[in-house]
């Protein structure tokens, strides 16, 4: 949900004001899917390790607590474009 209002804020922003709606809705989707879910895409495949270990601590014991889970995600890496 957060992803789509980004993608919506920023197609607003950027889109030509002359499109027609249905442009807009084009442009304002494939905006979103090539910066939101491709950019989401990168950091998961860059950062598979810590992902897999979050996915392998909630399989063995269905919680994780918030110390844990910050020291796991503490090893993610942050991408800037």
């Amino acid at each position: 949900m957060l992803s789509q209002f980004i993608g919506a804020n920023a197609g607003a922003k950027l889109a030509d004001p002359n499109m027609s709606h249905a442009e807009y809705v084009a442009y304002q989707e494939k905006l979103w899917h090539e910066r939101v879910w491709q950019v989401a895409g990168i950091i998961l495949i860059d950062n598979r390790e810590p992902f897999l270990k979050i996915v392998e601590h909630l399989h063995q014991h269905e919680i994780i607590k918030g110390g844990k889970l910050r020291k796991i995600l503490a090893t993610v890496k942050r991408i800037a474009s």
